[in-house]
């Protein structure tokens, strides 16, 4: 069994939180609400456009989860040293701060899906990125609590 590894438990907690975050996002879409999904962003990063059909959706999806897990190895890091409270706001803040450098690189690099974001869409994205961070933290914590992950 994984003991002690906040490597793990970060991949864990981002991963899932990515899930979460897709579920969020999909539904806004399929709402009418954005034209962009975090989904169409992962793929652009793999695959360099946003292609459709089932296995470019699949290729979004495995790309999404693997950066989720990036972050959250990065967010499991970044808050070892800090206290437990506030988790919940702490991921928040990380959800904001994940928003902001990666719609700005993508933006400077006119990366495809990342040019002429509209308002709708951006604050679409900077909500989900909120249900990232949030969830990561949630996860995390709940990883503490309840395994010997951490």
């Amino acid at each position: 069994m994984l003991k002690n590894d906040r490597m793990i438990a970060g991949a864990i907690s981002g991963m899932l939180a990515s899930v979460f975050q897709e579920i969020y996002a999909n539904l806004t879409t399929v709402l009418g609400f954005s034209t962009r999904d975090f989904g169409d962003y992962a793929g652009v990063l793999v695959m360099s456009q946003n292609y459709q059909g089932l296995l470019a959706h699949f290729m979004q999806l495995v790309a999404h989860v693997s950066v989720g897990a990036l972050f959250g190895i990065v967010f499991a890091a970044l808050f070892r040293y800090a206290t437990s409270n506030y988790w919940w706001l702490k991921g928040m803040i990380f959800g904001s701060i994940l928003w902001v450098l990666l719609t700005g690189i993508g933006t400077l690099f006119k990366m495809p899906m990342w040019i002429n974001i509209p308002p709708r869409a951006a604050l679409d994205l900077y909500i989900g990125s909120i249900v990232f961070g949030f969830s990561t933290a949630f996860i995390l914590k709940y990883l503490d609590q309840r395994t010997e992950l951490l």
